[in-house]
């Protein structure tokens, strides 16, 4: 894809310079103790018999369990990132033909098909997503959808867990465990989803016996919300259809006096920040303020780049129609409305893996590619809290 190079390196890092060698004034954000984000050395500590997998740096979110040599079992190579916005449960007995029809609706750019359901991993409660590993890879985040090796492990029958849920309490990575109705299944990679409450991922052939059997879509419609999306493909369907959007809206607040504040008054702008980085879990919202500040000092200033970017994020069109979305729940993904931009940015991060530490400073990078640049930017995240 395309990065947002958008201002350009000349314009963009005589912009950083003056930004570095300035006095930050930090008027429109109240600032805390400051953090500062460098590239991660954090290493972690992986599991007991597992090989962190090399994409990012020093990665330990993603762990494949060591093995024997087995047959490389083929996958479909990576295609687009997509970043899923809703979940569409559909009816029970949806057919092939029925999904085929669900193709082209307006405002979704992409979907995925998969079965969901409720299940039992070693004695937990857990959520199962059954799925096709080359297509769904690409509803994942980056340094996930990136490795080949990972998506070998649901398509030769075993099962990968999810770095969440082995946070609350270390799972067997190599080792077999009763998932559902299977006696023994192999935890063959812990991973990061970034899909809430999904545990375990296999792939589609075991979606009946460990208790997948709901079919559902992942969903990336950027500028869609749940009545839109519910009513497009109930239509579609001629059946009723449940969606839960992943993406949340900024919804702006109200102030001590009551008077409501919209998204794009400066004294909100921390709030807006804030909440457009939870739409990336793991991305650091003084990552979102900095590349505010260089880009168009928070919006204020708002010209047309050189290279034709715009906004108070400076998205090329181009760009915008990959990644722009509705970020204020008004029906709208307006490249020049402030809500709409700063989620958008976070979106657009959050494909480039801005939401795991071992691969910020590359997220960043994606966007304008320019270590300076990169470097401002963490420089001015440190100022916030």
């Amino acid at each position: 894809m395309a990065a947002v190079q958008e201002h350009g390196f000349s314009e963009g890092r005589r912009r950083a310079t003056r930004l570095l060698i300035a006095v930050l004034s930090l008027a429109v954000l109240a600032s805390g103790i400051g953090v500062a984000y460098v590239r991660s050395e954090h290493k972690g500590r992986p599991s007991a018999g597992a090989t962190v997998l090399a994409e990012g740096k020093n990665g330990t979110r993603n762990q494949l369990a060591s093995q024997a040599p087995v047959a490389t079992v083929t996958v479909a190579k990576l295609g687009r990132l997509y970043l899923p916005d809703a979940l569409v449960t559909l009816p029970a007995k949806t057919t092939g033909a029925e999904l085929a029809r669900l193709q082209g609706l307006d405002g979704v750019q992409g979907q995925n098909s998969v079965r969901i359901g409720k299940s039992q991993l070693a004695g937990r409660a857990v959520t199962v997503l059954a799925v096709d590993p080359g297509t769904f890879r690409g509803y994942t985040p980056q340094p996930t959808a990136g490795s080949d090796a990972l998506w070998q492990v649901p398509a030769r029958g075993e099962a990968i867990a999810s770095y969440e849920l082995n946070k609350k309490g270390a799972l067997p990575l190599g080792g077999d465990v009763p998932l559902g109705g299977v006696g023994a299944i192999r935890i063959g990679a812990l991973a990061e989803f970034s899909l809430p409450d999904i545990d375990v991922v296999v792939g589609m052939a075991r979606a009946a016996e460990v208790g997948a059997t709901t079919p559902a879509l992942l969903v990336s419609a950027p500028t869609s919300d749940a009545a839109t999306l519910r009513n497009e493909y109930s239509k579609a369907l001629g059946a009723s259809v449940t969606v839960v959007m992943l993406r949340p809206a900024f919804v702006p607040g109200n102030t001590t006096s009551g008077t409501q504040i919209s998204a794009d008054s400066p004294g909100d702008l921390r709030t807006l920040y804030m909440r457009a980085a939870t739409t990336c879990p793991g991305l650091p919202w003084g990552v979102l303020a900095g590349i505010g500040q260089v880009e168009t000092d928070h919006g204020r200033n708002k010209a047309v780049s050189s290279a034709g970017a715009m906004g108070p994020m400076q998205f090329l069109p181009s760009t915008w129609a990959v990644y722009g979305v509705d970020g204020d729940g008004d029906g709208k993904a307006n490249i020049l409305d402030q809500a709409d931009a700063v989620y958008s940015a976070a979106r657009y991060l959050c494909a480039s893996g801005g939401g795991h530490p071992d691969t910020l400073y590359a997220s960043i990078f994606a966007y304008n590619h320019s270590d300076f640049y990169v470097k401002t930017v963490l420089a001015l995240a440190a100022q916030y809290q």
